[in-house]
Parts: structure tokens; sequence; C-alpha cells
């Protein structure tokens, strides 16, 4: 490695990294993550998002979990229960469920009161 910067760059890379940093950027992105996270904002964005490992002392802006009104059941036949964890399975072929639904009151509820995924229900 080399005490200082030399006036002129070197033809190849070297094979030890250097002391101390250089006083200039690089031109070029590097390939390898740094171990040191950086201080100052990028300019440029990230494609991948960060993972912090402290909590914030910030309430999120919206709800984190969403719980199905228990008792919310509109028919059954047999065994099938055509409660919300119905609606759910029926949304994945058909997204506009919610919206094709009667407004039927169960327990004091609608089916966009009652289900998550028709917009409705407990939030935690």
């Amino acid at each position: 490695p080399t005490v200082s910067p030399s006036s002129t760059p070197t033809v190849s890379p070297s094979s030890t990294p250097t002391v101390s940093p250089s006083s200039l950027p690089t031109f070029s992105p590097t390939f390898a993550p740094t171990l040191i996270p950086t201080f100052s904002p990028s300019q440029i964005p990230t494609f991948v998002p960060s993972i912090s490992t402290t909590l914030s002392s910030e309430p999120s802006a919206s709800p984190t979990a969403c719980i199905d009104e228990p008792n919310w059941v509109f028919g059954q036949s047999g065994d099938v229960k055509f409660d919300c964890s119905f609606i759910t399975i029926i949304s994945v072929g058909d997204p506009n469920v919610c919206s094709k639904l009667p407004s039927l009151v169960i327990n004091g509820k609608t089916v966009h009161q009652a289900c998550c995924v028709c917009g409705g229900s407990k939030f935690t």
C-alpha cells in the first residue's frame, strides 16, 4: 500500500487495498458492498430496501395486520362456511368480488365492514 496518493494513476489495479480512503470519489460503482454505512444520503436511489434493526419511535402510517370478523357467516353448505375466508379465496379469481356482493347485514356488519379483503374488519 502507498502512504500518500501518487500524482499519476496506476495502469492496473493493485492486489492489496490502500490503508486510507482516497480523497476523490470513484467514477464507477463497486461490485462488493461496503462494511461501513455511509453517513449522508445517496443521490441515486437503491434498488433493494434496507432493513433496520432498531424500532421506530413513530407509529406506522397504516395498520400492520387485519383480522376478519370471526362470526360473520352469510351461509353454509355442508362443511363449507360462506364467510370472509371464503370471500378471500374467491377474490383470487375475481378481484371485484367485494363490489358484486349485496350489502347483507350479518351480526350488524356488511361484507365491506367485516372482511379484510373488502376493506373492513379490525386492524391490529
